[in-house]
């Protein structure tokens, strides 16, 4: 053979081993897509699907027909604080959000299922916790994660993202109801604003 011949050879030789040289394992991840305006323009939402990708190459396996959402991530695309002045059940909600955004170790995802659970321990309804989470959905205070399926969307966790504004909502509810109280039990502030 000739030496032209040979060094092709060993060329085609040494590009097929590499091909042999890893075979592709695959495992499932999610890809988040972009954030998009929702339909209701006062928040984004984002999509994920589960996505099998090689761990060592990063080749993503090709698939048949378009993959389904697996996940959606809702935001506020502008802060409107609400309106409303904590009553009992807004006033719990924040408060067990607070309760368990701030234990040693959580970190600013709070598992949605449990947290309806235990609210649900409280009187407090799964229609009416969710009006809640909206309310500060829409403030920006949080953000919501749901599994989307062929069961329907469920709360699979809520994000904390401003949990002072939220701690200062719930006190200025706590002062309201304090003052209201008080004021229906005669008590009163004096010129100075220090309570009779």
């Amino acid at each position: 053979m000739t030496d032209d011949l040979r060094d092709w050879r060993s060329t085609v030789d040494l590009a097929a081993t590499e091909s042999l040289a890893h075979i592709c394992l695959f495992s499932e991840n999610l890809v988040w897509g972009d954030w998009i305006e929702s339909p209701d323009s006062e928040l984004e939402r984002r999509f994920a699907r589960r996505v099998p990708v090689c761990p060592q190459c990063g080749r993503q396996r090709k698939a048949l027909r378009p993959r389904p959402h697996v996940r959606r991530e809702v935001r506020a695309r502008n802060r409107q604080p609400p309106a409303l002045t904590p009553d009992v059940i807004g006033g719990r909600v924040a408060v067990e959000l607070l309760y368990r955004g701030f234990s040693p170790r959580s970190t600013n995802e709070v598992a949605g299922p449990a947290l309806l659970a235990t609210l649900d321990k409280r009187s407090i309804h799964n229609n009416l916790a969710q009006e809640w989470l909206d309310h500060f959905l829409h403030a920006g205070w949080i953000e919501a994660r749901w599994l989307v399926g062929r069961g329907g969307n469920r709360l699979e966790a809520v994000i904390l993202r401003d949990t002072n504004a939220l701690l200062s909502w719930w006190l200025t509810g706590l002062e309201y109801q304090f003052l209201r109280v008080s004021i229906s039990a005669g008590l009163g502030r004096g010129a100075d604003g220090e309570i009779k």
